[in-house]
């Protein structure tokens, strides 16, 4: 182990770098996204004041004749990038940086002389599936649009960061560079649970001569993909998972992959990768295992996602409840149609759970929990704050049930951004008049069920008091940017507006068309929807 020294960036950059299976990819965080244009900034500003321009340290351990990052990765492929932009005479050794296991990611940073060469396009950036490489582009993206930096001579530019950019360079002993990494990243940059999992596995894949390369090279990609699969916003919409709980969320699906029943524990305050590397990754056999029923895992995710009415009753199921309960019971069930249906319906009843706990002690009648269900639904009032969230839930109920029946991806998007709209508007209601016509729309049957629909919150605004003609008209000639968006996708509610008039009587027959589609759906049930009442009871005592 040699001294800590300050080194310039040409010294540095002809070692034999080498970045390793540990370290997370070349990503930007939100916090420091602009750090490739202020690095830049920050050189011009000393290139043109002639100063020397010193970095953060680059914390290494040598094994052989190879450089090891434990610290630095992220300035020292921004420096190699720059570099190779920069390398007009393609005199500079830029061969001597790669990744330890990521091979997409070595093939282009071997073939960066090339790429400037052939002045290859980096707009298309954004359509990259590789993390690395779609960061390496964006970075070369910069490069290519900072205008103060094209208007320097290159060579002359190239040679000032070489001999005037400064590193101090910090070799440790190979024993300490977990420890240390963790310390010296601190918040900044401190390897999250999954990264060191991944790691370890890497490391115990690799530690038998026979099939090394391939196993490494095939875990490491597959490892990859479901990251960047995870990553993708309508995956973790629909599977409920947020930024800022990911490392609970890796948690319990740990404990849903292991344990026999499928059922949460308390993992509160537990380090998950001493967790995980006690029980899983043992050895080079017990890691190939988990790495496989990790994979299995992945696959019913996918499976679930890929298939529409999979994906639209589990993304009804977890809009009600996504506690890991009801998701380890859709991942251990998803095959199995009746028991999803039994919890699908049953979410959409889950708001009622609550209110029917505090009505029966009020009443001396015993009544089942289906029979005050069907009651609150037929007695439903968009004045009654407490109906709201149910009703919102059996009108999304009956727009997923016609894109079920069409094997189309229900569109998620509304969960967050609903609202009811008065089919006959509420502007036209009458008072309720013991001398009123029979078919006169009061609010009482106006504000009732058989006369609302499920819309966007902004179509809703826009709809305002408009009478239904003018409603139909703006819900059908919708041309906004927005599309996706608009309310035209729910099917229920383009079905109503689809009628040539709208009166008393279309009112009650949707009402009755909504009895009897819960008739339809929850009698058959009825012995489930009573035993359980709610989606937590159902998932942790449902044995059938």
């Amino acid at each position: 182990m040699g001294e800590n020294k300050f080194i310039s960036l040409g010294e540095y950059i002809n070692k034999n770098l080498v970045i390793p299976a540990y370290q997370r990819g070349y990503i930007w965080s939100k916090q420091d996204k602009d750090h490739v244009t202020k690095l830049i900034d920050d050189l011009i500003d000393a290139y043109n004041k002639k100063q020397t321009k010193f970095m953060q340290a680059v914390t290494v351990y040598e094994e052989g004749d190879e450089v090891n990052i434990v610290d630095g990765q992220q300035r020292t492929v921004t420096f190699y990038l720059l570099l190779a932009y920069l390398n007009n005479d393609n005199n500079t050794n830029l061969t001597s940086l790669k990744y330890k296991i990521r091979e997409e990611s070595n093939d282009f940073l071997s073939g960066i002389k090339d790429f400037f060469k052939e002045n290859k396009d980096t707009n298309n950036y954004e359509d990259e599936t590789s993390k690395d490489i779609y960061f390496f582009k964006k970075s070369i993206n910069i490069f290519k649009n900072h205008n103060e930096l094209n208007q320097l001579d290159k060579e002359t530019f190239k040679g000032y960061i070489l001999k005037n950019v400064k590193f101090l360079y910090v070799p440790i002993a190979k024993e300490h560079v977990k420890t240390t990494f963790t310390m010296m990243n601190g918040n900044k940059a401190q390897m999250r649970s999954d990264e060191l999992i991944k790691a370890e596995m890497l490391r115990l894949i690799s530690t038998n001569e026979s099939n090394v390369v391939v196993n490494r090279a095939r875990v490491a990609k597959e490892w990859e993909r479901w990251i960047t699969w995870w990553n993708q916003k309508k995956v973790k919409d629909i599977f409920h998972i947020k930024n800022n709980n990911s490392n609970d969320k890796l948690k319990e699906l740990i404990v849903l992959l292991f344990n026999d029943n499928g059922k949460s524990q308390n993992i509160q305050g537990i380090d998950l990768f001493f967790l995980f590397k006690s029980q899983y990754l043992q050895d080079k056999n017990n890691a190939l295992n988990t790495f496989n029923k990790l994979r299995k895992l992945q696959k019913k995710f996918e499976d679930i996602y890929n298939e529409p009415v999979k994906y639209n009753k589990a993304g009804f199921i977890l809009s009600s409840n996504s506690n890991f309960d009801v998701l380890s019971y859709i991942i251990n069930n998803y095959k199995d149609d009746s028991k999803i249906d039994n919890l699908y319906y049953l979410s959409a009843v889950n708001h009622y759970y609550q209110q029917y706990k505090e009505d029966i002690k009020e009443i001396e009648e015993n009544i089942d929990f289906y029979d005050y269900c069907q009651k609150r639904l037929n007695e439903a009032s968009y004045n009654n704050h407490d109906d709201k969230n149910a009703i919102i839930s059996f009108l999304l109920l009956l727009n997923i049930n016609i894109d079920n029946q069409l094997n189309r991806k229900f569109n998620f998007n509304i969960i967050n951004n609903n609202s009811i709209e008065h089919i006959f508007p509420q502007s036209n209601f009458k008072n309720n008049d013991e001398n009123s016509d029979k078919n006169t729309i009061t609010s009482d049957i106006g504000h009732s069920i058989g006369n609302l629909v499920l819309l966007y919150g902004k179509d809703n605004s826009s709809f305002s008091n408009c009478d239904f003609e003018d409603k139909k008209n703006k819900l059908f000639n919708y041309s906004g940017e927005e599309f996706f968006k608009h309310s035209i996708h729910l099917l229920d509610t383009v079905k109503e507006f689809s009628n040539s008039k709208w009166d008393f009587d279309d009112i009650k027959q949707r009402k009755i068309y909504i009895l009897n589609f819960f008739k339809n759906n929850y009698e058959e049930r009825i012995d489930n929807i009573n035993k359980f009442k709610n989606i937590n009871d159902f998932v942790n005592n449902n044995e059938g």
